[in-house]
Parts: C-alpha cells; sequence; structure tokens
C-alpha cells in the first residue's frame, strides 16, 4: 500500500481540517476528485430514519381520518346539542384534512427514505423532508420531526452526498446497483 495521504494536514492545528473545507471540484486534486468525510455514510442512516418517521406520521394520519368519520356521529348523537350550535360535520371535515396531509407527507417520506437509503433521488428526499415539517402542527411527532428534517437537510446538502448520489446515477440507468 502505498503512502498517498488523501487528506493532508494543515500546519495551523486550529485552522479546520482540509477535509472539512468546501469542496472544490477544480481543486487541488483534480476535478472529480471526491472530498473525504462521514457524510455519505450517514445517508443510509437517514434513510431509515425517513422510513420510520414517515411509518408514525402515517399512522397519525390514519387516526386522524378513523377520528374524522366517528367524532360528528358521537357528538350528533349527544341529546344535549343546542339548536344553536354549529353544525358538527365541520370537526370531521377539519380531521380528515388533517388526516388525509398528514398521511400523504408520512407515505411520501417513507418512499424518499427508501431512495436515500439506496442512493437515489436526492432531491425527492429532500423537498419530502421539507414537507415533514407541515407534521409540526400535530404535535405528534414534532421533536422527531424537526430533528430530523434539520438533520437530513444538513447531511443531503454537502458536497461528498451529491457526489455520492451522481456516482450512482449511471447504475440507476442500467437497473443494477454499484458494488
Amino acid at each position: 500500500m502505498s503512502g498517498f495521504n488523501p487528506t493532508p494536514k494543515s500546519d495551523n492545528p486550529y485552522a479546520a481540517p482540509l477535509s472539512a473545507q468546501a469542496y472544490n471540484p477544480n481543486g487541488p486534486y483534480g476535478s472529480g476528485y471526491p472530498p473525504h468525510d462521514s457524510f455519505p455514510q450517514q445517508v443510509p442512516v437517514i434513510g431509515i430514519l425517513m422510513m420510520v418517521q414517515g411509518g408514525l406520521e402515517l399512522a397519525m394520519g390514519l387516526l386522524l381520518l378513523v377520528i374524522a368519520g366517528f367524532l360528528p356521529i358521537a357528538i350528533a348523537m349527544d341529546q344535549r346539542a343546542a339548536p344553536g350550535d354549529p353544525p358538527v360535520w365541520i370537526i370531521g371535515v377539519v380531521y380528515g384534512i388533517f388526516g388525509l396531509a398528514i398521511s400523504t407527507i408520512g407515505i411520501l417520506r417513507m418512499f424518499a427514505g427508501y431512495g436515500a437509503f439506496r442512493f437515489r433521488r436526492r432531491m425527492f428526499a429532500i423537498i419530502a423532508n421539507c414537507l415533514g415539517f407541515g407534521t409540526l402542527l400535530t404535535c405528534y411527532c414534532a421533536p422527531t420531526a424537526l430533528a430530523l428534517g434539520v438533520y437530513s437537510l444538513i447531511v443531503l446538502l454537502q458536497p461528498s452526498v451529491m457526489h455520492a448520489f451522481a456516482q450512482n446515477v449511471p447504475a440507476q440507468s442500467k437497473g443494477t446497483r454499484p458494488q
């Protein structure tokens, strides 16, 4: 094995390592030389977390749809309703809209997570995570949705991750996965 070190050390101990600096495709290592950092290794983890988060959001959306159908019936059966009360179907419509939106976001996030796990459709994963911020309104998975959204955007917008996804493009067109 040769003594070639792809990430040379800086003479300044307080400077950021050269691998942490911005990726320049026409930099000192030539064009197309991939940067060396750990962000591409985190993409499968993000894909798994997106699938889990999407499953939780799908469960919440389905629960809201069940409530949308059940709650107006339960309220209408109450004998204490006054003639001036607002119509009970409004509650069902609101819960139904929220349930449909959360379910759709959950399904999108699950598909985007599967694609990210296989290093495919990076932009779809970014869009699905941005849409996932809409689930913060339910407060059900707000902490995990916020953390996953920020974490995934930090990782998916890195130049080394863009390079890793770009390396998988020829394999996508052939239908095979790179070894």
